[in-house]
């Protein structure tokens, strides 16, 4: 089985000395190694060093069509590859992104920049999923890392960088990664109270999630999940909350990063979910509500 990507730098070809560009469309042969270019056109940049993502030298722009003043509608085009994944077990896919060069005196409009990244089976079913960026900033200098997560449901699954608006400005992308995931946690939690609230966290051998509040603790060790109970306070404005959750990760009893969490319940369906703007997770850690349990919460740690 092939791990990650082919040519995730997008250093093949090599294009020799920056500055230069290279234009790839659907019936240019051969491509870009690894890559095939699945909408209009592409172009591969060598970067001047000023310019370029950390390790890398060569980046992919998602438009094609020259600089300006040369045109100014610059297609959207786009790039897939297909990856070995199994089913079930989550992948994230990393890489970093930068805006276009913008000129002073030609600056075009912010939006022609946004692009989505679609990962899903390859006959295209429903089970694909689809997310939108937006870079800012100055030009290929300000990278910044992105992430996806993901679970199959095939063997193999198409990962798709597509631009999304005519105009000259195109987003760059480099460092296209696979990164592993934990694996998912075991449901220990049985049967739950009205108001009890299933812990599952996800996180390398060695972790341990630490929930409290109001002197009740619970810990939960990598891979496990454990029943969490809460008290819930109804208020006029925000319904039935409860806030003040301390939330520690910790490996060989060292603390390794704390915040808090708040939680929300919807007494008509049993609903418990989490409240976005009472939360404040420490770098790292993640938090989300498991589609179709309203009651079991996963966190998982990346740090």
């Amino acid at each position: 089985m092939t791990v990650g990507f082919d040519n995730a730098s997008f250093d093949r070809p090599d294009l020799g000395p920056p500055p230069r560009a290279e234009t790839y469309t659907r019936d240019r042969s051969p491509g870009i190694p690894g890559w095939t270019v699945s909408r209009d056109g592409v172009e591969l940049h060598a970067l001047e060093p000023g310019h370029r993502c950390p390790g890398t030298t060569q980046a992919l722009r998602l438009k094609s069509g020259g600089n300006p003043p040369a045109s100014e509608i610059d297609l959207p085009g786009a790039v897939h590859q297909t990856i070995d994944t199994v089913p079930r077990r989550a992948i994230v896919i990393a890489w970093m992104d930068a805006p276009d060069f913008v000129e002073d005196d030609h600056t075009g409009a912010p939006e022609q920049q946004w692009y989505s990244v679609t990962i899903g089976p390859t006959d295209g079913s429903t089970d694909s999923l689809r997310r939108d960026y937006h870079p800012s900033g100055a030009g290929p200098r300000d990278w910044v890392s992105r992430t996806f997560e993901y679970t199959p449901t095939t063997t193999r699954t198409k990962v798709e960088f597509a631009a999304d608006r005519v105009g000259y400005l195109g987003a760059f992308i480099a460092r296209v990664e696979l990164e592993s995931t934990p694996p998912s946690p075991v449901d220990d939690c049985g049967r739950l109270g009205t108001t009890e609230i299933c812990v599952a966290f996800a996180a390398d051998p060695g972790f341990v999630l630490s929930l409290e509040q109001n002197a009740r603790r619970v810990d939960v060790e990598a891979g496990r999940a454990r029943p969490y109970p809460a008290s819930f306070t109804p208020e006029i404005r925000h319904g039935d909350v409860t806030r003040g959750h301390t939330v520690t990760v910790l490996r060989d009893a060292v603390d390794q990063a704390a915040g808090f969490i708040a939680f929300t319940l919807d007494r008509a369906t049993g609903r418990i979910d989490i409240d976005a703007d009472e939360t404040n997770l420490p770098n790292g850690l993640e938090a989300r509500r498991v589609e179709g349990d309203y009651n079991r919460i996963l966190f998982r740690w990346i740090g």
